[in-house]
């Protein structure tokens, strides 16, 4: 603890006072105004200096950087100083800048990151550091996450520009350079969530990859790439799967043997699969007999250019699907108010039968174990209900309707085929999204934005005159 009978008061040289290499505050700004007070009415408040750590004679600034620069600037020789001899390692210097900067209203927090992660590099660890600057542990957690960001990040941060609780969510890939260096590229964007969602993709999809070719490799399927399977042309895709041949990467990744029924096994050289990493799916394929004359055949520039750009929608679309999901419940969360229904809109939602498990779970709501009838389900839910608000269960209502009958919920609306105009159900998947944008703010992701250019042609052809006049006159 440092006592007075260890400070002293000295006038010293101004030659002689260096700032420190330390301090937390990288830029002391403008110190016109300063410096013009100073040769008015002299330094008020001394500057606080030990002896300097390795050039003898001369002192480091611990506290007033400012009002060294502004000396320097309002002509001074020599400047009031208390010469504090019971600070001596580099640790309690930066404790004593930090806790003294962040008290200023106008350090920016990458300057106390970088500070903080200085205490952290001393040897202290985050509880200590919290400790001793009067800060939450989370506050000081998040400044060592953007002390690790880039400088782009760090001004974008300081600026208002971005925020940190994105710099949190990008410091999860930390482990993933190339995919944490890709987000933090749009950390100021406003599809971050989209792109977050991506690199969660994108990194799980690396994290299971290598093991999903082991367990396929141990059972004894050919792996082969995309380009393979086209070139030697008697490969045909899996349409049905019957949970036989599963397409997460995770679940395959934990295959063995016993996964596959006999038939399958004892005719394991008539298949192969595809971990293609363009659409970070697993493709399942088999030998098309019928089909070898016409699949040997090269693709044409063209064909190639289609292909590359479907794939390109259909992977953006699942990102956007991820993100709608995402987006839904945060709106669940903050609801607007409504002033009507509550009580119907909870009782009929407990009579709709299998679909108030799927609303369950859109709201957040786990069914303890031993509630399993429909009397014991029914008794519960009205009690959990009444916990929400009446636009929480009309919004939830809504949203399983339009996520019903599938194992992927939403997928119709982010299936690359529903945006086909020549398909009867294309409008009703228009209107649904056009509700869905006015209701809840949801805007049109990068996903449903590629689809649209993906399928233009056909809108185009969609809207020709001769075209409906030729269909009414046949």
């Amino acid at each position: 603890m440092t006592s007075r009978f260890n400070q002293k008061l000295q006038h010293l040289s101004v030659s002689q006072v260096r700032p420190s290499s330390l301090n937390p505050r990288a830029d002391v700004g403008d110190v016109s105004e300063l410096a013009d007070s100073i040769r008015a009415k002299g330094i008020v408040q001394p500057l606080t200096v030990r002896e300097h750590p390795s050039i003898d004679g001369d002192f480091e600034v611990i506290a007033g950087h400012r009002r060294l620069a502004a000396a320097k600037k309002a002509g001074l020789l020599s400047i009031p100083c208390i010469v504090d001899a019971s600070i001596k390692d580099d640790k309690t210097v930066l404790q004593t800048m930090l806790i003294e900067n962040v008290q200023r209203a106008n350090i920016t927090k990458s300057e106390e990151a970088s500070a903080i992660q200085g205490m952290l590099d001393l040897g202290m660890n985050i509880n200590q550091v919290a400790k001793s600057i009067g800060r939450k542990h989370e506050t000081v957690e998040s400044r060592v996450k953007l002390a690790g960001m880039s400088e782009r990040t760090q001004k974008l941060v300081d600026s208002g520009n971005a925020t940190l609780e994105r710099v949190m969510k990008i410091d999860e890939f930390k482990d993933s350079p190339e995919i944490k260096a890709d987000l933090e590229q749009h950390i100021d964007s406003f599809n971050f969530e989209w792109e977050y969602n991506r690199a969660k993709e994108i990194k799980r999809w690396h994290d299971n990859t290598a093991n999903a070719y082991d367990a396929l490799v141990e059972i004894g399927f050919a792996v082969k790439t995309v380009e393979e399977v086209c070139s030697e042309g008697k490969w045909e895709l899996l349409r049905s799967f019957d949970g036989t041949f599963p397409l997460d990467v995770e679940k395959v990744a934990n295959l063995e043997a016993s996964s596959f029924e006999s038939d399958v096994l004892e005719g394991i050289d008539e298949y192969c699969v595809v971990l293609n990493h363009s659409t970070r799916t697993v493709q399942w394929y088999k030998l098309s007999a019928e089909n070898v004359s016409e699949l040997s055949d090269e693709p044409t520039a063209e064909e190639l250019a289609e292909r590359k750009l479907r794939e390109s929608a259909e992977t953006a679309l699942r990102t956007s699907r991820v993100t709608f999901v995402e987006h839904m419940k945060a709106v669940i969360a903050k609801p607007k108010k409504i002033k009507h229904a509550h009580l119907l809109l909870t009782q009929y939602i407990v009579g709709v039968g299998y679909k108030r498990k799927d609303i369950a779970d859109l709201l957040g709501i786990e069914i303890p174990e031993g509630v399993s009838t429909y009397e014991q389900v029914s008794s519960f839910l009205v009690e959990e209900l009444q916990k929400f608000t009446a636009e929480q269960l009309a919004l939830s209502l809504m949203l399983v309707e339009l996520g019903a009958s599938t194992s992927t919920p939403y997928y119709f609306l982010f299936d690359l085929d529903r945006f086909d105009p020549r398909r009867a159900d294309a409008s009703v998947t228009r209107f649904s999204r056009e509700v869905l944008r006015e209701a809840v703010d949801w805007q049109e992701s990068p996903g449903e934005k590629l689809a649209r250019e993906y399928w233009q042609p056909n809108i185009d052809i969609e809207g020709d005159s001769d075209v409906v006049k030729d269909e009414v006159n046949f």
